[in-house]
């Protein structure tokens, strides 16, 4: 699922939206199969292919040079300088593109940071003839902006919690929150920590405002109230001031369904919480589905900066760089709430794909279940930091939520079946090892 979630309508030509929409890489030496040379030999083609060194070099103006430049700071995770070049070219590049685009970037880096009250003083996108959308940053943001910033305390070791997989496969954890055990989900594509509503007013939770907002799923929109956390136990990890979201517990359900068939499998399965990126973020986390253990850890200290070793970016929502056989890059979405991985006709459109199917397929969400007749690839491999992954079976879907970034697809929970996961943000790190210690890893469906 994602949270703070909006549609952006920028002006932007087709070959510009992802460039504008803060993705970004540079050459990834490590990778076994190399990032092939960028197709375009200019400015704005550079930014297309993610690429803010080549479009350095192209740079005609202050703003473009400015640009290119945050765009590699992003990159590289060093955020406050991000943030302080996107929030000069808001305002004051000589280009409206540039302006746009660093106004989304801007708003991003702001809640990555938990800036509340700088990102409050935002102006929100409005679309014509609507409201402000009450699943915008910016209404969140001025809900959290008296919140005491939050704090991580680690024992100085790595904590070991036992691990069980959700109807939805999803990784669960115990946490406790009050002296009270609860199972979240450990999901990376929910902004925001989110708890039930019964488990909120069992624990005394009250909203801190009393507008309801909402939050944007897979499959469409859920009403929440945002409220804040005093402390949350993930072993002898102690997390405080945790911004979150509360949501309807009728609405904190999931469903299995059958891929072939689509009818549900089992009755709905209560869901008390999601641990989500804002605290994953934060972590270096490690899943192993064989042992059905998480270890977390804190993470290095000395930030990575060395961008060919870097493939997770946050770029509004987190994002992770593959290579495709021909090296060429893709940029898939991290959700591990989602059911299942799947690419995006944006995907089709860059590899020249051609589905080898069509199939009936449900998708589901908190919002409850979508059906779709979907184009379905058989095979298709890319390469994570070294190890070839096989995604079987994928589906070709447009979620009904938008983000800042033209994704092409979403690994979900289905591809850390492979063996062991790593999410290590602070570091830029997303890595696959399949247990046993083979190199391919393979998703089938």
């Amino acid at each position: 699922m994602r949270l703070f979630s909006r549609v952006v309508r920028l002006p932007l030509k087709a070959w510009l939206t992802a460039a504008m929409t803060l993705a970004l890489c540079t050459d990834c030496a490590g990778n076994r199969i190399g990032m092939r040379e960028a197709a375009h030999a200019d400015y704005w083609g550079a930014l297309a292919e993610l690429r803010p060194e080549n479009a350095l070099k192209y740079s005609r103006t202050f703003s473009q040079q400015l640009f290119a430049l945050s765009l590699r700071y992003m990159m590289e995770g060093n955020l406050e300088l991000a943030e302080a070049g996107f929030a000069s070219l808001q305002t004051m590049a000589d280009d409206s593109l540039l302006r746009g685009g660093a106004r989304v970037a801007y708003s991003a880096v702001l809640q990555y940071e938990e800036k509340w009250a700088l990102l409050s003083q935002v102006p929100p996108l409005i679309v014509p003839n609507r409201d402000a959308d009450r699943a915008g940053i910016e209404r969140w943001a001025k809900a959290f902006q008296n919140v005491a910033p939050k704090t991580i305390q680690f024992p100085g070791h790595p904590v070991v919690l036992p691990m069980s997989l959700s109807i939805a496969q999803t990784p669960t954890i115990p946490v406790r929150i009050k002296g009270h055990e609860y199972h979240f989900w450990l999901d990376t594509g929910s902004s925001l920590t989110i708890v039930a509503s019964d488990v909120a007013a069992s624990l005394g939770m009250n909203p801190l405002i009393s507008d309801t907002l909402e939050m944007v799923t897979n499959t469409g929109r859920v009403r929440a109230r945002p409220t804040i956390i005093d402390k949350i136990e993930l072993g002898p990890i102690n997390v405080r001031n945790v911004t979150a979201m509360i949501v309807d517990e009728r609405s904190m359900e999931m469903r299995e369904t059958n891929r072939t068939g689509g009818a549900p499998r089992a009755a709905p399965a209560k869901i008390d919480g999601i641990i989500g990126y804002d605290l994953i973020n934060r972590i270096d986390v490690e899943i192993d589905y064989d042992e059905s253990k998480v270890r977390l850890r804190e993470p290095a200290s000395r930030r990575n900066r060395d961008p060919s070793s870097r493939n997770l970016f946050w770029l509004g929502v987190p994002v992770v760089r593959v290579l495709y056989t021909d090296g060429t890059p893709l940029y898939f979405g991290l959700d591990t709430g989602a059911q299942e991985t799947f690419g995006t006709q944006t995907l089709f459109e860059k590899l020249e794909l051609r589905p080898n199917t069509h199939e009936s397929r449900k998708i589901g969400g908190l919002a409850g279940i979508a059906s779709l007749q979907a184009p379905i690839v058989h095979e298709l491999r890319v390469d994570v930091r070294n190890h070839p992954l096989y995604l079987r079976e994928l589906l070709i879907y447009a979620p009904v939520y938008r983000t800042l970034v033209s994704l092409d697809g979403v690994l979900g929970a289905d591809v850390a079946r492979a063996g062991t996961v790593r999410i290590d943000a602070t570091n830029g790190i997303f890595s696959v090892d399949q247990a046993n210690g083979n190199a391919v890893s393979e998703l089938i469906h």
